[in-house]
């Protein structure tokens, strides 16, 4: 029997309040992630007046940094918080991940005091080393966040993920407005306003995981526990930095190669594009890595969550991009000032590489859920030396001319995560 329209919204409408659907969880966290991108966008065009664009590039430098190191906060045994069927597992791994964040943090804070300076100057940034005390501070915020997130997710808190999200916006965007506006201070208010945004986030994840008891657990069972996961630390740890390498190393190196003004102008510009990817593929991403872990055994429903799940966000993304690709310097020349056109010229040329990333990204942790760890850290090696390779060439050959790296870094792009999305599909049909 074929559905009419009316019947096709009342249909959505009843899988939207049901509270265990797909589509409610998705739901509840776009709404926050759409309240996040409102405010993001509302309050970008005034810090944008505000701050310039050496700023910016500053800031990124800043928050690669954080999440180079970030990721391996907790040895990505954070990850496998939602994997467990008895909850007593999934508290010894909260345990267990918050020891590797603390003492990871204290590690970062050795190395900023002994060798930051060192390496600062190696990279040409000697104007980060006031900054680098505070690096180890935000790694420990943005690891402990890591692991309340997953496990709210295991046990389907995505409403206080949501709030979460919303709140440590609004303190990030505040704090750096009332830094500007109270001390008229340079990146400094960037930076402080971003680790007091990481305050609040983990406050309202911490407060709303009550009863996690983790004091009660036994040494033993954490041990056990780190062995039965030891894949996630030996695959997800290593894989998940070349992961986020590829994302925050041009965070660094390119005010470095050409300047802080460049790298300002290249993270605003990351920053505005992936605003349709935070709005809908973060909302998505948490939920289909929850649902495909229960469709482990499914090999039908598994099918059907990856391939609905990718045509819908071609769909959703398909409009976005063809305004920016043909509006792009007019569309962000208003939205941020006349002094940053040139952010609309770098996102039309790297339109194709968000738009495949779009699609691909939401699904990130899908080969996770399938548990083959080996082939998500072999893609993530090729694209990490992707990335180098693209770098490389950059460095030695068109050092002068930052659109020939957007054109080579766009491509490269479409062309990696379109493999992703290959591997994807081939581990789900090789699962059993």
């Amino acid at each position: 029997m074929v559905k009419f329209p009316n019947q096709k919204i009342r249909s959505f409408t009843r899988r939207l309040y049901m509270k265990e659907s797909f589509l409610s969880y998705v739901f509840t966290l776009m709404t926050g992630t759409a309240i996040s991108g409102a405010i993001n966008a509302a309050v970008l065009p005034i810090l944008s007046r505000c701050y310039a664009p050496d700023s910016f590039g500053i800031l990124s430098i800043f928050t690669g940094m954080v999440s180079l190191v970030a990721v391996w906060a907790a040895w990505r045994y954070e990850l496998a918080i939602v994997l467990p069927d008895q909850e007593e597992d999934a508290g010894a791994l909260m345990k267990l991940s918050f020891a590797i964040v603390v003492a990871m943090s204290l590690v970062c804070l050795v190395v900023a005091v002994t060798l930051g300076e060192t390496l600062t100057a190696w990279f040409n940034i000697s104007y980060m080393d006031f900054w680098l005390i505070l690096l180890p501070i935000s790694i420990l915020l943005a690891g402990l966040y890591n692991v309340f997130f997953y496990w709210c997710s295991r046990n389907k808190r995505f409403d206080r993920i949501a709030i979460a999200k919303v709140f440590q916006n609004i303190a990030t965007l505040g704090s750096q407005l009332s830094a500007f506006f109270l001390f008229t201070v340079g990146a400094g208010g960037l930076i402080s306003g971003y680790i007091i945004g990481q305050f609040a986030g983990v406050g309202i994840l911490a407060t709303q995981a009550k009863g996690i008891q983790l004091l009660n657990r036994k040494s033993s069972k954490l041990s056990s526990i780190a062995r039965h996961y030891s894949d996630f630390p030996k695959f997800a740890s290593l894989g998940a930095f070349l992961d986020t390498a590829a994302v925050q190393i041009p965070l660094i190196l390119l005010p470095a190669i050409f300047s802080p003004h460049i790298g300002g102008i290249y993270a605003v510009t990351d920053r505005l594009m992936r605003i349709p990817a935070g709005f809908i593929g973060s909302a998505v991403s948490q939920v289909f890595y929850q649902r495909l872990a229960q469709f482990k055994q499914n090999t039908q429903e598994r099918k059907r969550l990856i391939l609905s799940t990718w045509k819908y966000l071609f769909l959703l993304g398909l409009g976005p991009m063809l305004v920016i690709a043909i509006f792009g310097p007019l569309l962000f020349t208003f939205l941020l000032g006349s002094n940053w056109h040139e952010t609309g010229i770098f996102a039309q040329i790297l339109t194709l590489g968000f738009a495949v990333h779009f699609v691909a990204s939401p699904t990130s942790l899908g080969i996770v859920a399938l548990q083959r760890l080996d082939i998500l850290f072999f893609w993530q090696l090729l694209n990490f030396l992707s990335m180098v390779g693209v770098f490389v060439v950059t460095y030695f050959f068109f050092r002068e001319n930052i659109f020939v790296f957007l054109w080579i870094w766009t491509v490269k792009e479409a062309a990696i995560y379109a493999i992703y999305m290959v591997a994807l599909y081939r581990a789900h049909k090789s699962h059993v």
